[in-house]
C-alpha cells in the first residue's frame, strides 16, 4: 500500500487566525485580513492520504517478533516464510501460522464471502476478523488440531499504534495460545487495508459497509455533498452518507496574545491524527508537525494545546488523519 499526501482544493480543514501584536484575540479577529468577516474566521482544509489498491502480498508480521506461545503446543511462528505468513488487515486476517508440534494453522483466505468479514458459518468462509479498532474475532483452523477461537474471553487484540498482539486464542484440543504479554508478543509492522478492486482509493470492505456495493462511491464522488469526497471520508473513517460527519476542527480558542492555542476535533478509534501548522498557505512554506507522533483516536473529542505560535502574525492549523500502521 502506497500513500502520498494531497491537499484538496475545497472542503479542507484548517483554522486560520491572525493575532495583533497588542490586544485580545477579539481585537485580532477584527483585523483579520481576507474576504472572510471577522466573525467567520474558521477556514478548513483537509490533508488526506491517497490510498492505492493492493493485493495479498508478503506477511506483515515483524520477522523479529513473530512467535506466540501455547502451554500445550509450544511456540507457533506467525511468519514461517514471507509468502505464507500471517497478514493482519484492516478488516480481515489471512495467511498461515506454523507450529512444529501442530503443523499449519490457517487464519483465513483473505476473501470473505460477504466482501467485508468472514461469517465463520462454513468451511468455505472462515477466518479471523478485525473490527478496525484493534479487536480480533473469528476462527482459525489447523488440520491437526481443529478450530482455534479468537473470542471475547481471551480478548485477542492488536495495538493500533505499536502493532503488538495481546490476549489469547483458544482451541478445544490445544488450550490457550498466548499472543503476547510483557515478555514477548507477535507484532505486525503494518496493517493492510485490503483489496481496492476499482482503484478508487477506498477499501472494498469499507465501500460495502457504507454503500453495499463498489459502484456508488468513485474517486470523484461526494455522496453526501459535505465537501469531503468519499475517498477522503474513507481516510478519516467518517460516514460518507452523513453530511454532518466529516473531519473538521470543531473548536478553536486562544489566550490573549496567542500564548496558548487550543484545537479540538471529532476522532475515530480506527484512525490516528497529527496536527500541523505553517505561517503561509504557499506551497513553498512547509507544514510543521506539532504532534508528539501520531495521536490515537478515542472515538470522541480529541484536542491539543499549542504553545509555540507566540509572536506570529498569522498561522494555519491543519488536522491530518491516517490509517494506523498504513503501509
Amino acid at each position: 500500500m502506497n500513500f502520498r499526501p494531497a491537499l484538496w482544493p475545497s472542503g479542507h480543514f484548517d483554522v486560520r487566525f491572525q493575532r495583533a501584536a497588542k490586544g485580545s484575540l477579539k481585537a485580532a479577529l477584527r483585523n483579520f485580513i481576507g474576504s472572510w468577516s471577522h466573525c467567520a474566521f474558521l477556514k478548513f482544509y483537509l490533508l488526506a492520504l491517497v490510498a492505492f489498491g493492493e493485493i495479498r502480498a508478503d506477511s506483515n508480521i515483524d520477522a523479529n517478533q513473530a512467535f506466540a506461545w501455547g502451554e500445550n503446543i509450544g511456540w507457533t511462528h506467525w511468519r514461517p516464510t514471507a509468502s505464507t505468513g500471517a497478514d493482519i488487515g484492516e478488516f480481515v486476517c489471512a495467511g498461515f501460522i506454523y507450529g512444529a508440534n501442530v503443523g499449519w494453522i490457517n487464519l483465513g483466505s483473505g476473501r470473505p464471502a460477504t466482501g467485508i468479514y468472514y461469517r465463520n458459518d462454513s468451511a468455505a468462509d472462515f477466518g479471523v476478523n478485525h473490527d478496525q479498532q484493534g479487536r480480533l474475532w473469528g476462527f482459525a483452523y489447523g488440520a491437526n488440531i481443529g478450530w482455534i477461537n479468537f473470542e471475547t474471553n481471551g480478548a485477542p487484540r492488536i495495538d493500533l499504534q505499536t502493532g503488538k498482539l495481546s490476549g489469547f486464542a483458544y482451541g478445544a484440543n490445544v488450550g490457550w495460545i498466548n499472543l503476547g504479554d510483557s515478555n514477548f508478543s507477535v507484532r505486525a509492522d503494518s496493517i493492510h487495508s485490503g483489496a481496492d478492486s476499482d482503484k478508487d482509493g477506498m477499501a472494498d470492505a469499507w465501500e460495502r459497509i457504507h454503500a453495499g456495493d463498489l459502484a456508488t462511491f468513485t474517486k470523484d464522488s461526494d455522496t453526501d455533498l459535505d465537501g469531503a469526497p468519499d475517498w477522503q471520508e474513507y481516510i478519516a473513517d467518517t460516514n460518507p452518507r452523513d453530511p454532518s460527519d466529516y473531519l473538521r476542527i470543531t473548536s478553536y480558542s486562544a489566550t490573549p496574545f496567542g500564548t496558548l492555542s487550543h484545537v479540538a476535533w471529532n476522532s475515530r478509534i480506527s484512525r490516528q491524527y497529527r496536527v500541523l501548522t505553517r505561517l503561509e498557505l504557499s506551497p513553498s512554506t512547509p507544514w510543521v508537525s506539532e504532534s508528539p507522533g501520531l495521536l490515537k483516536g478515542n472515538g470522541g473529542l480529541l484536542s491539543v494545546t499549542l504553545t509555540n505560535l507566540l509572536g506570529t502574525s498569522q498561522s494555519f492549523i491543519q488536522i491530518e488523519a491516517a490509517r494506523p500502521l498504513a503501509r
